[in-house]
């Protein structure tokens, strides 16, 4: 799934960019999530605790009290590799908007559907080239590795570990936001305890899954259901 944020504070222009967006994921049969803000503070607010979420944002420029360079500059600094668009009615911001590292600069009033559309699925091109990342803190530090190389996850307590393919890393975080923060991706939870990445899943039956370095972990009663059915989609989705 393409996850695609909009920022506008022009409820007019946020409804126009749904629709386009709307049209063009039926016009090239693509699975795309939508999620919009009124405004760079409400986008702010949201984004920290869910920064990574998003693979395309398109801001609006001249918003309130806070613009659309500066909600570009701090998700950056939050760890968003997003792919940022701006979309904007002036074109003196655009040597100010390099710092964000912006895949594109649209003026308003002369952007036409095919532009667009072009843009879109240029982003759309490179979000899925650029390697996935997975952040997370411990103490005052943040750490960021490919998501990739992550097995399961497992919570013992109060602690999650994370399990990769060479190593395990150790941090504070509650399962049930850890499962909130992957569901864009290729992670299931099987369990009470755990969440496992689809890729590195070798078989599966009622009561545990067997995870591709032969680790076996049970599956809960009440996660089976889920659990088959993500695994089907990942399978037919071919990610």
């Amino acid at each position: 799934m393409i996850q695609i944020c909009l920022c506008d504070d022009n409820p007019l222009m946020l409804k126009q960019q749904e629709d386009f967006i709307n049209k063009f994921k039926q016009k090239h049969n693509l699975d795309i999530e939508i999620t919009s803000f009124p405004s760079g503070e409400a986008l702010l607010f949201y984004a920290e605790d869910y920064y990574f979420k998003f693979d395309i944002i398109v801001l609006d420029i001249l918003m309130g009290a806070t613009n659309g360079i500066d909600v570009a500059n701090k998700l950056r600094q939050l760890g968003s590799q997003a792919q940022i668009i701006f979309i904007t009615s002036s074109r003196e911001h655009v040597f100010d908007s390099f710092d964000s590292n912006p895949l594109h600069y649209l003026l308003k009033d002369d952007l036409s559907a095919d532009h667009a559309e072009q843009v879109l699925l240029k982003a759309i091109e490179q979000s899925k080239k650029k390697e996935r990342m997975f952040l997370f803190k411990k103490h005052s530090t943040t750490y960021s590795i490919p998501m990739n190389s992550i097995v399961y996850f497992e919570i013992i307590g109060r602690i999650m570990c994370i399990n990769c393919v060479d190593t395990t890393y150790e941090y504070y975080k509650r399962i049930d936001d850890l499962e909130k923060e992957l569901a864009p991706h290729s992670f299931c939870r099987i369990h009470r305890s755990y969440i496992v990445n689809l890729a590195y899943i070798k078989k599966l039956n009622r009561s545990e899954v067997t995870l591709s370095d032969d680790t076996t972990l049970v599956i809960g009663k009440s996660y089976y259901t889920q659990v088959t059915q993500r695994f089907s989609q990942y399978l037919q989705s071919g990610e």
